[in-house]
């Protein structure tokens, strides 16, 4: 009796007994969950990591970008998915925006989004977010936006009187630079106010070191942090245009649209100040085809709508203008 007693006793603690690697499907899903944040946290460049960083660095590269920018622009767009933030480069060329916008157009889990200060501005930061937070703060309202913004890029304002000395957006930059911890991805576009001065946008890290500057040309001047709505530029206008001319050469395309003198064109694209399809025009009489995007320093964006033929054998470009 006492035999049988003790065989079914080890038969119901075998049926009763639970492993200790039987952890619940939800406790195994969080495990796994913080397993792959934490690899991702560690994880140096060049190893794997949440984004695909072999194929996003080739079509950065493949767009014009430089290794060691397109290794800092990776390295703060795989930080914006570990740490759950929205993280931002310094500021960009269009070229370089163009580059990371081709990339990135197919990756889900990340959002970029271009801010310069204003809607028109070339030179811009890139802000990296992850969906479910882009999703969130679509829907915040326009003065958080604003305070973001001023938490990232500052307005400073360079006064003097430059009436006998005129001083152009060149002059400002190439001063600025000279400043012992000034660099050029920490300038963001440069806008002149004639013989008064001109307001840069800068990183707002940077903004105490430019405050440093005493001189531009032969002109002293002065320099204050304001708001950025204290910005002094013109509101955005886009238009669309039809324009009829003999050929689809940049000069004859790209100054009809932009509505200036052909000589001005031409000198602009002999200054290097023109691009075509964000890299510089080499040469005035370069062929434009539909789609094409024109940015002329100083003049504004031309955006290739179509290119046809009218009935007298001319050619027809619909262009939207954007200054």
């Amino acid at each position: 009796m006492l035999a049988l007693i003790l065989i079914l006793c080890m038969i119901l603690g075998e049926s009763l007994h639970v492993p200790l690697s039987c952890t619940p499907p939800c406790q195994r899903s969080l495990r796994r969950l913080t397993s792959t944040v934490l690899l991702a946290k560690k994880s140096s460049p060049g190893r794997a990591g949440l984004l695909p960083r072999s194929a996003l660095e080739k079509s950065l590269k493949y767009h014009g970008m430089d290794a060691d920018k397109a290794e800092s622009v990776l390295s703060i767009a795989e930080r914006s998915l570990v740490e759950w933030k929205t993280t931002f480069s310094s500021f960009l060329s269009p070229e370089e925006m163009n580059a990371i916008d081709q990339a990135f157009a197919d990756v889900v889990d990340v959002k970029v989004h271009p801010i310069g200060g204003y809607t028109q501005a070339e030179r811009v930061i890139a802000a990296f977010s992850r969906q479910e937070e882009w999703e969130a703060m679509a829907i915040e309202e326009a003065t958080s936006e604003e305070d973001e913004l001023n938490a990232v890029i500052a307005l400073v304002n360079i006064e003097g009187n430059f009436l006998l000395d005129k001083a152009t957006d060149t002059d400002f930059r190439d001063s600025l630079l000279a400043l012992p911890y000034i660099e050029a991805h920490m300038l963001g576009d440069i806008v002149v106010l004639g013989e008064r001065g001109c307001q840069v946008l800068v990183t707002s890290q940077a903004a105490a070191d430019v405050m440093a500057l005493k001189q531009v040309r032969s002109v002293p001047i002065t320099c204050s942090r304001i708001e950025l709505s204290g910005l002094k530029v013109r509101p955005q206008s886009v238009k669309d245009l039809s324009c009829v001319e003999s050929s689809t050469r940049l000069d004859a395309i790209g100054s009809a649209g932009l509505g200036v003198s052909r000589s001005r064109m031409v000198k602009a694209i002999e200054a290097g100040q023109v691009t075509v399809n964000f890299k510089v025009a080499k040469s005035a009489n370069a062929s434009l085809k539909s789609g094409d995007v024109v940015m002329a320093k100083g003049l504004g964006r031309l955006d290739v709508l179509d290119i046809g033929e009218t009935r007298k054998g001319k050619v027809r470009a619909n262009v939207r203008k954007t200054v």
